[in-house]
């Protein structure tokens, strides 16, 4: 199952030492979702923040929009106001981006975005998808979510590199599985007027050879 992280209300925990360091370093560093400080930056990683700080602005060394409380032992970060730089730091490294307004139109891994292109002849959504996904595959959901009305709902998927292959086998056998469903259901349906020939090539590139006997 994907691990969410909603920014809007969880907060980034550092370690003090670690947080004193990096902003006396007088170097750029990174701060992860998960609370890692980097000084070389990784594209497998979720960043809340790169750059230098600015230890003029004692309130808010990191810039505008970062609020940070202390104890002895740790530093919170809350970037709730600062969501876009979080997105602009992030978004080219995302697995998919997701929002309440638009929904999911793509994958950016090309095997995956492959699956979705064919899937959607059966009437199966990348919504679909990444609700399976998100359920069996292992991965990060960064967001900003609010209940109520109106409900907002904005995010980036990651997905490890080692974990790319367990999720395109995730989505090609959900697939594979709902289109044999449809077919069934529609038999009758397929006997009768056929497959189109963006339905024959979906099942050319899901190896699916239907039964309608």
């Amino acid at each position: 199952m994907f691990k969410k992280i909603n920014l809007l209300t969880d907060k980034v925990v550092v370690p003090n030492s670690e947080f004193a360091k990096a902003l006396n370093s007088n170097r750029e560093f990174g701060i992860t979702v998960d609370g890692v400080i980097d000084y070389e930056f990784q594209n497998d990683r979720v960043y809340i923040f790169k750059g230098k700080a600015n230890l003029l602005q004692k309130q808010q060394p990191l810039g505008k929009g970062y609020d940070i409380s202390s104890t002895f032992v740790s530093v919170s970060i809350s970037v709730a106001k600062n969501w876009n730089r979080v997105e602009e730091l992030n978004s080219l490294n995302a697995l998919y981006e997701d929002k309440s307004a638009d929904g999911i139109d793509s994958f950016r891994d090309k095997v995956m975005e492959d699956i979705g292109w064919h899937a959607v002849e059966f009437k199966i959504t990348y919504r679909d998808l990444v609700d399976e996904l998100e359920a069996k595959g292992e991965g990060t959901l960064v967001c900003i979510e609010q209940d109520g009305e109106p409900y907002m709902f904005s995010g980036f998927a990651f997905i490890d590199p080692d974990r790319v292959e367990d999720g395109r086998e995730i989505l090609l056998s959900f697939a594979k599985r709902k289109i044999l469903e449809q077919i069934e259901s529609e038999k009758d349906e397929y006997k009768k007027y056929g497959f189109s020939d963006d339905e024959v090539d979906a099942l050319k590139y899901f190896q699916i050879e239907p039964d309608l006997s």
